[in-house]
C-alpha cells in the first residue's frame, strides 16, 4: 500500500521518535511510505521516500505557518495523483487538515489522524494571542472533520469534543503509546546512599520544572535532581540553583538517550500542568522507577492515586522526603502499586498501528 503523510520538520522528543516509530512500523510490514516536510526523516528505508517542501527562511514565524497552511496541502494533493496513493495519515489534527483534499483524491477515501496532544489548550496556559487560539481551533476542527480520529488518551480527546460542535470526527478511538520492551530495569539502593531523582523532557513552563526548584532546598539531602532536557527554561533553571544555593544537589544532563539512564534513576518527578499520555512515565513504569506525578487528567489515566500529587509545595515536600526516608522495601511497595496500570500498555504498538491506518 502506498501511504502518504506530512510534517515540517523533524524535531527531538517524544512526539516525533513516536511518529517516526509509526512509520518504520508501516515500512517493516511493507508498505511504502511518502512524506512532504522540510528536511528528510531520519530514516534509512528504501521505501520511505522524502518529498521536500521548499521555504528558504525561517520555519519559526507566522510567515511561514500562514504560507505552510495553504502551500503544503496543494503539494500533497498533487503527490496523491502523481504517486497514486492509497491513504493518508497524519499525527495531528492540523496536518489531518494538510491532508483533507489529499483523502478525497486517493484511493481508499481515508484519512486517519492521531491526536498526541492538545496543542488548543497549550496555547491558552501559555497566554498565546487570541486570534492564533481562533484560528488553530478552526484548523484542528477542519483536519478532523469527518475522519478517524485515535487518541492516545481520554483527557486530549474529550477536549477536542467538547471544543467543536460541528466539525466532530467520523469514528473515534483511544490507542495508548505501549511500554518498550528494550529497557532497563533500575537498581535497588539501601537507606545509606544518595537516592536519584530524575524529572525529564523539554525545559519549558509546561513540564513545570521550576516548581521543583522552588521546594528542592528543603528536601532530603539525600535526593539529587537530575534534570534531562533541554528547552526556553533551561537557563532560568540553572540561574535558580545557583541563586538558592542548591547546585550541588541538582544536576542537568541536556538531552539525554534515557534508555541506559534509567538504571540510575530511583524516582521520576513529573508536575507537568498538561500531558497527554507522556512517554517518560511509560519509560518509568517500565524500568520500575517509583513515580511521583502532578494532578492532570493523563497522569491519573496512567497511575494510581498513590503516586499522585496536587501541585502544592508542601505535598511534594513531604512525599519525596518520606520516599528517601522509607526503606527499600517500602520504596518497592510503591512501585508494585504501578503493576495493575502497568499491564494496559503491554501490547504490540506497532502491529496494531499499522493495522490501523492500512485496513
Amino acid at each position: 500500500m502506498k501511504i502518504l503523510t506530512c510534517y515540517y520538520k523533524p524535531k527531538p522528543g517524544g512526539f516525533c521518535r513516536r511518529y517516526f516509530r509509526c512509520i518504520e512500523a508501516l515500512l517493516a510490514r511493507g508498505h511504502e511510505v511518502h512524506y512532504l516536510s522540510l528536511e528528510e526523516f531520519p530514516i534509512d528505508h528504501d521505501n520511505c521516500i522524502y518529498h521536500r517542501f521548499y521555504w528558504p527562511g525561517n520555519s519559526e514565524n507566522l510567515l511561514f505557518w500562514a504560507l505552510w497552511h495553504l502551500a503544503a496541502p496543494i503539494q500533497l494533493a498533487y503527490l496523491t495523483l502523481k504517486l497514486n496513493i492509497d491513504r493518508p495519515f497524519a499525527f495531528n489534527p492540523s496536518y489531518g487538515f494538510l491532508l483533507q483534499l489529499s483523502k478525497y483524491l486517493s484511493n481508499d477515501k481515508k484519512l486517519t489522524i492521531f491526536l498526541h496532544a492538545d496543542p488548543i489548550k497549550t496555547h491558552i496556559i501559555n497566554g498565546k494571542n487570541r486570534f492564533i487560539i481562533w484560528a488553530d481551533s478552526l484548523v484542528e476542527g477542519l483536519g478532523v472533520f469527518k475522519n478517524t480520529l485515535y487518541s492516545v488518551s481520554k483527557t486530549p480527546l474529550a477536549a477536542l469534543l467538547l471544543r467543536h460542535k460541528i466539525l466532530l470526527p467520523a469514528q473515534t478511538g483511544i490507542l495508548r503509546n505501549n511500554i518498550e520492551d528494550d529497557l532497563f530495569s533500575t537498581h535497588k539502593i539501601s537507606p545509606s546512599e544518595s537516592i536519584n531523582a530524575a524529572c525529564v523532557g523539554i525545559t519549558e513552563p509546561l513540564k513545570n520544572q521550576i516548581f521543583l526548584m522552588d521546594l528542592w532546598e528543603k528536601t532530603d539531602p539525600r535526593v539529587i535532581l537530575n534534570i534531562y532536557g533541554a528547552g526556553p527554561s533551561l537557563p532560568l533553571l540553572k540561574q535558580k540553583a545557583r541563586d538558592i544555593g542548591i547546585g550541588d544537589r541538582v544536576v542537568f544532563h541536556g538531552w539525554t538517550d534515557m534508555t541506559h539512564a534509567w538504571s540510575d534513576i530511583h524516582l521520576l518527578l513529573s508536575p507537568s500542568k498538561l500531558e497527554a499520555a507522556p512517554n517518560v512515565i511509560l519509560e518509568a513504569l517500565g524500568t520500575e522507577t517509583a513515580i511521583f506525578a502532578s494532578q492532570i487528567g493523563a497522569h491519573e489515566e496512567m497511575l494510581p492515586q498513590s503516586c499522585i500529587l496536587a501541585l502544592d509545595s508542601e505535598e511534594w515536600i513531604h512525599a519525596i522526603n518520606k520516599f528517601a526516608m522509607a526503606s527499600p522495601q517500602d520504596r518497592l511497595s510503591l512501585i508494585d502499586l504501578c503493576g495493575d496500570v502497568k499491564k494496559q500498555f503491554l501490547f504490540d504498538w506497532d502491529q496494531r498501528i499499522s493495522d490501523i491506518i492500512t485496513k
